[in-house]
């Protein structure tokens, strides 16, 4: 039974594995399983073992042990959180962030785009010297700022789902695992209201993307704009135009996306679907994950500073852990099939937390 489930782990079939009665014992052993927590646990509870590398301890106190009771136990008095001065430190550390800007369209592939985009497009070297000063600076710069912020907004939201009785932590940072609600394993994702997605949505109702919309009212009203800039300059110059026809367009495309908001928190599957079938090629997993929807209603552009809205965060994060609805999410698997892998259908538990700013905020 340990090596089947440890087949399906490690071959991305957290859903199978689940349908095993000592799963969760699995995974929470898996969680943990780093030598030097593996031995303060046995040394903990004295339980005697006789293996020494870390894959045969793990193996061995799976069959010793009766049930995972004492897994959360030891996790939960080996957690280490962040005391209210250092999440008061951080948060006021993430607000020096007055832009996020990645700096250039790399998808996660920083060395890749720099080589196409650079080192391979200019034989002199002048012409690179010229492009390190400015473009290339600017695109490490941003790598680097935004990088950061998602790094320890990540730590942060994290944090709070640590705080909450019904959260058991993966300390030992297994992957495809962040933490166990009611014993279901999660791996948390922070997102926003996805431009593709909006699009697909649009395009079922006749209409532009948004980025062709913001373009007729350029032309429209003669608004001038930089292509890599247009929705927002577009709109910051449209509504300063102060022209109700144009006021109006732009407000329609924001209502779309109200409207489409609200239909998610109805139904979050027909986004969550979205996201799993467009996630990164090279990321690619079907582990169970629990996504963060950052909406910023009073300005769609700007959803990330509201990963650094401690209050907001916490708020709705607990809202959520303290109404979570095991069975109901049991019974509502989501089902998807991804473009690069043909035909096979993948099934994963996972549901959203909508963190929104409205207008009234």
């Amino acid at each position: 039974m340990f090596e089947k489930m440890k087949y399906l782990f490690d071959n991305n079939k957290i859903f199978e594995l689940l349908t095993y009665e000592e799963s969760t014992k699995w995974l929470k052993l898996r969680a943990i399983s780093r030598k030097e927590l593996l031995k303060n646990f046995c040394k903990s509870y004295n339980i005697i073992i006789k293996s020494t590398k870390v894959s045969d301890i793990f193996e061995e106190l799976f069959y010793k042990l009766e049930d995972h009771s004492i897994i959360d136990n030891f996790i939960k008095s080996n957690l280490k959180l962040l005391t209210p001065q250092q999440e008061n430190y951080l948060v006021s550390e993430l607000y020096k962030i007055k832009y996020f800007d990645w700096g250039g369209d790399y998808k996660n592939a920083l060395d890749r785009f720099i080589i196409d985009k650079f080192i391979k497009k200019y034989d002199t070297y002048e012409e690179i010297s010229k492009k390190l000063k400015n473009e290339i600076n600017q695109a490490v710069h941003g790598y680097v700022q935004c990088s950061w912020y998602n790094h320890w907004t990540t730590i942060l939201a994290e944090n709070i789902f640590k705080q909450h009785k019904n959260v058991i932590p993966a300390i030992g940072e297994i992957k495809q695992i962040d933490f166990f609600i009611n014993d279901i394993p999660f791996d948390l994702k922070t997102t926003y209201l996805p431009a593709n997605f909006v699009d697909k949505e649009r395009k079922k109702h006749g209409l532009l993307s948004e980025t062709n919309e913001y373009k007729k009212i350029a032309k429209d009203f003669q608004i001038d704009y930089d292509e890599k800039n247009i929705i927002y300059e577009v709109r910051e110059k449209g509504i300063h135009l102060n022209k109700a026809a144009c006021y109006e367009r732009i407000n329609q495309i924001d209502s779309f996306k109200h409207e489409l908001l609200n239909q998610c928190k109805e139904k979050p599957s027909m986004l969550i679907q979205n996201l799993y079938e467009e996630q990164g090629e090279s990321r690619f997993n079907a582990s169970n994950r629990l996504f963060l929807i950052l909406v910023d209603t009073n300005d769609f552009e700007n959803s990330w500073k509201l990963k650094r809205d401690i209050n907001l965060l916490r708020n709705e994060i607990f809202s959520y852990l303290d109404s979570f609805d095991k069975e109901k999410l049991l019974n509502n698997p989501i089902r998807f099939k991804y473009k690069y892998k043909g035909e096979e259908i993948f099934n994963v538990y996972s549901d959203c937390i909508f963190i929104i700013r409205k207008k009234s905020q």
